[in-house]
C-alpha cells in the first residue's frame, strides 16, 4: 500500500461532526515523482500529435457534411386526377348502401393503395364533399357522402 493510514493523516486533524454523522478524515495524496525529465521537444512532439488527432476529427466531420443527392422517385402522380377517381368511386358506392368504410373504399392491403386513397379522401373532407368519422385512434374511417 503507498499511504499508511496513521503517516498520512495531519497532526491537527480532528475529525469533524456533521449533524449526527462524522465525516471521516481525508488522506493527502503526493503525485509520484515523474521517472524523466520533460523537455521542450517532447511537448512539441505531444502538440503535434493532439493537432494530427484534431485535424483528423475535422475531416471525418467535414465528410460527415457532405450531401448526398437525393434520389426522387422517377414516377408522378396527379393528385387532382386520384381525387376525382376516389370520389366518383365514393360516389358509385354510394348508390348501393348508405354507410362506406375506408378498408371497403381501399380494397387492399398494400400500403400504396392506402396512402393514395387515404390523402384524397383529406382534400375531399376539406372541400365539404365527404365527412369522415373515425370513433378512436386507430379505429376504422366511416366515410359519408355530403
Amino acid at each position: 500500500m503507498m499511504f499508511q493510514h496513521d503517516q498520512d493523516l495531519l497532526e491537527d486533524d480532528q475529525p469533524i461532526k456533521y449533524g449526527d454523522q462524522i465525516i471521516p478524515n481525508l488522506l493527502i495524496k503526493t503525485p509520484q515523482a515523474r521517472k524523466r525529465k520533460i523537455n521542450l521537444n517532447d511537448l512539441m512532439n505531444a502538440l503535434n500529435l493532439a493537432l494530427k488527432v484534431e485535424h483528423k476529427r475535422f475531416l471525418r466531420k467535414e465528410k460527415e457534411r457532405i450531401l448526398r443527392p437525393v434520389l426522387l422517385p422517377i414516377r408522378s402522380i396527379d393528385i387532382t386526377k386520384i381525387i376525382k377517381e376516389v370520389y366518383e368511386k365514393i360516389v358509385g358506392l354510394f348508390k348501393d348502401r348508405q354507410e362506406l368504410t375506408f378498408t371497403e373504399l381501399v380494397g387492399s392491403d398494400r400500403k400504396e393503395d392506402k396512402i393514395l386513397t387515404f390523402i384524397p379522401l383529406l382534400h375531399l373532407c376539406s372541400k365539404h364533399k365527404v365527412d369522415l368519422e373515425q370513433e378512436e385512434h386507430f379505429g376504422e374511417i366511416k366515410i359519408k357522402l355530403m
